[in-house]
């Protein structure tokens, strides 16, 4: 069998390369004759290769034996520019370098097993940005014909924490990927978590998750993940649990707490929800509402879709404070602009339109609308 292993041209790097080469035969036969590498080493900017020894059969056609090397200091960026392709991702930063061995049958038949550190993924909210570094990914990677597996038995992000398991398969040029993770424990560093939570923290979070991507769209996406606690904005969740599940082109979520505080000095509840609060408050005949106090709600539930992230819809949310219920549908659109309404229970009933865009959500009381 013939194998072109040069699939596009190469874009040069330097790089040193030192080892021994026998051959013996007929000079008229000099490419069928076998071909015997010796401690061979290639050395330069895309990290450094070292063959104890490899036998070709034959250069015409060209024919070998499966041999193992050792790898140092692979630069995932430098191979990429070699090999003419474009970084792969925007939510990546530094691409990091790999050391560990690797097991070569033919270009379609491969196996590569150690160490991945300095990956650095990119996150971003309301235009600020902050690096969480994977310090350290261990694992195996091999390719069987035009199909990748990849199994992470240990991960070790920056500042965080993560135990579990991660297991994905993709075609050969990763476009089309699956991702089962089995997670223990998962923490962020503290500065992305504050980012993503608008300076609160996501927890430590457990669960499963199986995913499907297609050149980088989530078109499944399946699990259950929880949380000790949340806190976005002020707004902290105990104890928060969500069930994913895909229903055609939507994704469905599924949100319970047993209970929610929000302080009163919180963004949310100054510049949204005081009114609304203030009248659940009145209602159960609390005292007025002093400068730390806060509103806490028990047994929230809600149901929510997306699709693609653009738009999110919410129904059945429901949550309990004293006696008194809060009920509430909507959602905002493509545009970000909300809509929807809150009921509190009587009597009488008060009831809310939600108004606005999702940075900048309002209720208006719908019996003081002319």
């Amino acid at each position: 069998k013939k194998y072109r292993l040069m699939q596009s041209e190469f874009n040069g790097r330097q790089a040193w390369l030192s080892g021994h080469l026998q051959t013996s035969g007929p000079l008229d036969k000099i490419l069928k004759n076998p071909t015997y590498l010796t401690d061979i080493k290639l050395e330069g900017d895309l990290g450094e290769v070292d063959l104890a020894k490899a036998e070709i059969k034959s250069w015409e056609p060209f024919e070998f034996d499966p041999f193992d090397f050792q790898i140092r200091g692979l630069n995932l960026k430098e191979l990429l520019v070699f090999l003419n392709r474009p970084h792969p991702s925007p939510a990546l930063g530094a691409l990091g370098s790999f050391n560990g061995r690797a097991h070569f049958i033919n270009p379609e038949h491969l196996s590569l097993k150690g160490d991945y550190s300095g990956l650095e993924f990119i996150f971003s909210n309301r235009g600020d940005r902050q690096i969480q570094t994977l310090s350290q990914v261990s694992g195996e990677i091999s390719l069987n014909q035009k199909k990748w597996t990849v199994q992470i038995d240990r991960m070790k992000p920056a500042d965080g924490i993560f135990e579990g398991q991660i297991l994905m398969s993709a075609e050969k040029d990763f476009r089309d990927l699956e991702i089962q993770a089995q997670i223990q424990e998962l923490t962020l560093s503290p500065a992305v978590q504050s980012l993503m939570t608008g300076g609160g923290s996501l927890g430590a979070i457990q669960g499963q998750i199986k995913t499907h991507l297609k050149q980088a769209e989530i078109l499944e996406l399946n699990g259950q993940i929880k949380s000790d606690r949340v806190v976005v904005e002020g707004l902290r969740l105990l104890k928060p649990k969500i069930s994913l599940e895909t229903r055609g082109q939507e994704i469905w979520m599924n949100l319970t707490s047993p209970a929610l505080d929000l302080p009163q000095k919180s963004i949310l509840f100054s510049d949204v929800l005081s009114p609304l609060l203030t009248q659940m408050a009145y209602k159960v005949e609390a005292p007025p509402l002093p400068s730390e106090s806060q509103i806490s709600l028990k047994d929230l539930s809600m149901q929510m879709q997306t699709w693609k992230f653009n738009s999110l819809s919410w129904s059945s949310l429901q949550a309990r404070m004293g006696r008194q219920f809060l009920k509430s549908k909507g959602g905002w659109n493509s545009k970000a602009e909300m809509y929807g309404e809150i009921s509190l229970s009587g009597p009488p009933e008060d009831r809310w339109d939600i108004r606005g865009t999702r940075n900048q959500p309002k209720l208006v009381l719908q019996r003081e609308k002319k």
